[in-house]
């Protein structure tokens, strides 16, 4: 990927992170489908934005949008044709196709859950075949598809096969949930929208899409052991759906700039991808951290590197009790760094998540700082 193309995916997570909801998580999950083209679904209480998060999304890439909220009354038909009223009133019958799910290239489902069973069958075989065939007519349209959304209020009832068979074909799952008090004051302090990146074209994207394919994976033992551990909680994931957890891996690796998948995308992406329904997402976490070790636990990093600051402190009071000279409170600093960065590094691994890395490298900054910020202030005093 160019450093360009860097700039552009780096512009895209800030852009969607200011203008959604959704946490970092739920963001880099949206635009690794963009990039990938793997389907991604989000569930949460009405309120959440998920569709105002999408169709920023698809504002990123110079595409068509469709758009589509369904309800029980919902035709697969008017989907992708409706009747012309004049054609209908002058006694011929017309089906204008703009403007339908035929020209659709990002596709954005709004409570597709709540059509009906017939609709979802007629929506899956298009999707996946990419056509749409009007027996009608006796016609196949080619569909235009490079990425497709759903989002919805409540889960479905995956008792309906129907029902289950579509939620299937959403490879990245995320329940959104209220924002947390930081969120929710940045929301309420920011005036206006910010200003969008500038947009891509369809081939951009494409290319970038290609891009990811060429990412090495190598990962294929940890992908069985990951299908292993799962299966051994009861939960099954299918040969498709472990491929597709791969494409989404080379995304996630080249969000990050790397060439070569790493443990931690594949692990962050199993977190997203493994989970029917929130009841088992616990499970199912379990079994990912069975395989790739278990999430940072920061308050032990922070309680290890506070041992370091608080040496420190003592260190200084010596010096001011005049109980050790400058060269040695020199010594005793650099130990202290030295052991926060040590401590750093006993917990740094290459199966932590994105954000997890980010936390250690900003707790590696913090506490060093405030180490030297205890000598600057004695410096100061004096």
């Amino acid at each position: 990927m160019t450093f360009q193309n860097k700039a552009q995916v780096a512009s895209w997570l800030t852009y969607l992170n200011q203008v959604s909801l959704g946490t970092p998580s739920e963001v880099m999950g949206v635009v690794t489908s963009l990039i990938t083209g793997q389907p991604l679904v989000l569930l949460g209480l009405g309120g959440l934005n998920k569709t105002r998060l999408l169709k920023h999304a698809a504002g990123l890439v110079d595409a068509k949008l469709y758009f589509r909220q369904f309800s029980s009354d919902t035709t697969l038909r008017s989907l992708f044709g409706r009747i012309n009223p004049a054609a209908l009133a002058q006694g011929r019958m017309e089906v204008l196709r703009g403007g339908t799910l035929l020209e659709g290239e990002v596709l954005i489902f709004d409570e597709v859950f709540n059509t009906g069973g017939d609709v979802l069958t007629g929506l899956n075989l298009a999707l996946n075949e990419k056509e749409y065939v009007d027996e009608g007519e006796g016609v196949v349209y080619k569909l235009p598809v490079i990425c497709s959304w759903a989002a919805t209020n409540r889960l479905p009832d995956l008792s309906r096969p129907e029902i289950e068979a579509h939620y299937d074909r959403y490879i990245l799952r995320f329940e959104m949930q209220d924002p947390d008090a930081s969120v929710l004051r940045q929301i309420v302090e920011t005036e206006g929208t910010p200003e969008p990146p500038e947009t891509v074209s369809r081939e951009d994207l494409l290319a970038l899409r290609a891009a990811a394919g060429q990412v090495k994976f190598g990962l294929s033992n940890l992908i069985i052991n990951l299908r292993d551990s799962l299966q051994s909680r009861g939960i099954r994931v299918s040969p498709r759906r472990l491929t597709q957890i791969r494409e989404a891996t080379k995304g996630v690796a080249l969000i990050h700039g790397d060439t070569e998948c790493r443990p931690r995308h594949l692990k962050w992406v199993a977190r997203h991808a493994t989970w029917h329904t929130p009841d088992d997402r616990d499970s199912a976490w379990q079994a990912v951290d069975d395989v790739f070790g278990q999430p940072l636990d920061s308050r032990a990093v922070r309680a290890e590197l506070e041992l370091a600051v608080e040496s420190q402190r003592t260190q200084v009071r010596y010096f001011r009790e005049g109980r050790i000279d400058a060269e040695q409170l020199k010594i005793q600093t650099r130990d202290h760094i030295r052991r926060v960065e040590g401590t750093v590094a006993n917990f740094r691994s290459d199966t932590l998540e994105p954000e997890e890395c980010q936390l250690l490298e900003a707790l590696d900054t913090q506490y060093r700082a405030t180490i030297l910020g205890l000598v600057k202030a004695l410096k100061e005093e004096r």
